[in-house]
């Protein structure tokens, strides 16, 4: 019997400037960098598949007009908002490493990571080393290749690491 699929619910639009405004302060709270030094953009859009929301940083210098064309994804991928939680993207998050090294993120076991990939929440004892500033949002860092997979906050209640987003959440919402 085939598995039934269910219509994905999509928005596009203008990312609000109060949005853009409190990724500028994430970025300096966790990374101590300003956002715009990264991210050179006149302006911001996002796309949402029903609860993940995309945030893209355009520039009309790099962005295609295609007449009668509905472009759903272009620009560079700066944040993405789900679950209530605005969270970096991967791609700036990296570049900002490149620049300044690792900050505000937790080292995780492969196994652990395995789990995270699947939309789980890390368990604390799959944590290598957390690296500081504890502001409440971490990257998630693969031990085995030092590659970023997501982003997590702690739960004290639950003492564990709550998946914000992992780099399988955008297969399990539009698979």
């Amino acid at each position: 019997m085939p598995l039934e699929k269910k219509a994905i619910r999509l928005r596009l639009g203008k990312a609000p400037r109060k949005l853009i405004e409190k990724l500028e302060e994430l970025t300096r709270a966790l990374y101590g960098v300003e956002f715009r030094d990264y991210v050179h953009a006149s302006y911001f859009k996002y796309v949402c598949f029903d609860e993940i929301c995309i945030i893209s940083a355009y520039d009309p210098r790099y962005t295609l007009d295609i007449a009668n064309v509905t472009i759903i994804y272009s620009g560079m991928w700066v944040a993405v908002h789900v679950k209530n939680v605005l969270a970096p993207s991967i791609p700036l998050v990296k570049s900002i490493y490149d620049k300044t090294g690792v900050k505000a993120a937790i080292i995780v076991a492969e196994k652990g990571v395995k789990a995270f990939l699947y939309g789980n929440d890390i368990l604390a004892e799959s944590v290598v080393k957390v690296i500081p500033p504890h502001v409440g949002l971490y990257a998630v860092v693969d031990s085995t290749d030092g590659e970023i997979v997501g982003f997590t906050k702690w739960n004290g209640t639950k003492k564990v690491y709550e998946n914000v987003y992992d780099l399988g959440v955008f297969l399990r919402a539009l698979g």
